[in-house]
């Protein structure tokens, strides 16, 4: 399993600048599968999130960052 802090479109490093520069802020964080690549496979679990222009770009990735762990426990919870 992995997880990463955007929707499947995001792949990747960077992937909340580039969130950011698109204006997609409507995202969530995802655990899922992995296949060939590591940022590729079937969701197992998501956590919508939303991102915020006015924010810096380090309050961002904390909003996203906060999510994917949040989506962490629920998942190591309820797979215990």
């Amino acid at each position: 399993y992995n997880v990463h802090h955007a929707s499947s479109k995001y792949k990747g490093l960077g992937a909340i600048f580039k969130i950011l520069k698109d204006k997609k802020l409507n995202q969530y964080a995802r655990i899922h599968t992995v296949e060939k690549k590591i940022d590729y496979g079937k969701d197992i679990m998501i956590k919508k999130y939303k991102l915020n222009l006015k924010n810096s770009y380090y309050q961002n990735k904390l909003i996203a960052n906060e999510a994917s762990l949040k989506l962490l426990i629920k998942f190591l919870k309820k797979n215990a």
